[in-house]
């Protein structure tokens, strides 16, 4: 998702290394080695881990966001990197905050402010070692659609059909472009219920419903175009449902610890505790959100291994129950 705010971020590069070497200190098992070389993150602000706070020269996101996150902690991909016994490498994290589906990133300012979308980060990756191809032994995660649906809004367009066709066709060519170049393992999260963000909900029932309608549609789609993909190259492509989770910490708030999933922890000053809150600000979760997600997709992770019959990959952990939800 992106911020609401004027300005958002480009490229990769900028970590709580502190906080992730802890994170992995408590997770993985003594002696159990990383189950892949490298988690290479591509996306938008849901998944960004300070790049657009570099390209903007520290000036956002500004406090209380925290350490350059669109979050009030850290973000998904590095309570996975926590949980697999790893660290991530700031210079293959990709994901920016605003990137589109295609070339086009929502924060861009033309002419003086250019950032670039998921098709560059796709070529950052290939371009990355300077020999065109990837390391097949790396987990590469893709969580972007978002941006083009906060786009396609303020176009003010009557027809949602090209931003679900094409938006699909960049993701899923992106990913196909990577397998090309050599990746073999994936983990594409599709798109949450934006009809349940703060700003959605504050726009009135009709867009709220309206988005919740899209979105469902482009997760089809996405998944659809997934099925074949996966079959023509033989890939491992573990889908995470966060349209199905978001849906269920609005339904079910108690079960994971949220008191407030209507509102924003952020209202100029954040909350006294903001982990009681499934969202941060207008349409970015809170780190208690991030971390939810980042157990289904351990876990997801997980049973895909153990079905191929690489069970030794992943010591078996504590979750709180909510892969069921998020299986494919």
């Amino acid at each position: 998702m992106i911020a609401s705010h004027p300005v958002l971020r480009t490229a990769a590069r900028g970590i709580a290394g502190a906080i992730v070497l802890s994170l992995a200190a408590a997770a993985a098992p003594a002696g159990q080695s990383a189950p892949f070389s490298d988690l290479v993150c591509l996306g938008d602000s849901l998944s960004d881990t300070g790049n657009f706070h570099e390209a903007t020269g520290g000036a956002y996101p500004p406090a209380p966001y925290f350490e350059g996150r669109f979050c009030n902690g850290p973000v998904w991909n590095e309570y996975l990197a926590g949980k697999l016994g790893m660290e991530l490498d700031p210079d293959l994290q990709f994901a920016l905050g605003g990137s589109m589906t295609g070339n086009l990133n929502y924060n861009s300012s033309p002419p003086s402010f250019i950032l670039p979308g998921f098709e560059q980060q796709v070529d950052g990756v290939i371009a990355w070692n300077g020999r065109r191809k990837v390391d097949p032994r790396a987990l590469y995660t893709v969580w972007v659609g978002a941006n083009d649906f906060f786009a396609w809004l303020a176009s003010g367009s009557n027809n949602p059909n090209p931003t679900i066709t094409q938006g699909v066709a960049n993701t899923v060519g992106g990913i196909a472009e990577l397998s090309a170049a050599g990746a073999r393992h994936f983990v594409v999260i599709n798109l949450p219920d934006l009809g349940k963000t703060p700003t959605a909900t504050g726009l009135g029932p009709f867009v709220s419903g309206l988005l919740s309608s899209l979105c469902a549609s482009y997760n089809t789609l996405l998944d659809q175009q997934l099925d074949q993909l996966e079959s023509d190259r033989r890939l491992h492509i573990v889908r995470v449902d966060a349209f199905a989770l978001i849906n269920d910490m609005v339904t079910n708030p108690a079960t994971y610890g949220f008191t407030n999933v209507t509102g924003q922890a952020l209202q100029g000053l954040p909350a006294a505790d903001p982990d009681d809150y499934l969202f941060w600000d207008g349409v970015h979760p809170t780190t208690a959100a991030h971390e939810a997600v980042a157990e289904v997709v351990h876990e997801q992770l997980r049973a895909e291994y153990q079905r191929i019959r690489r069970p030794g990959w992943f010591a078996t952990s504590a979750t709180r129950g909510h892969a069921g939800l998020l299986a494919r």
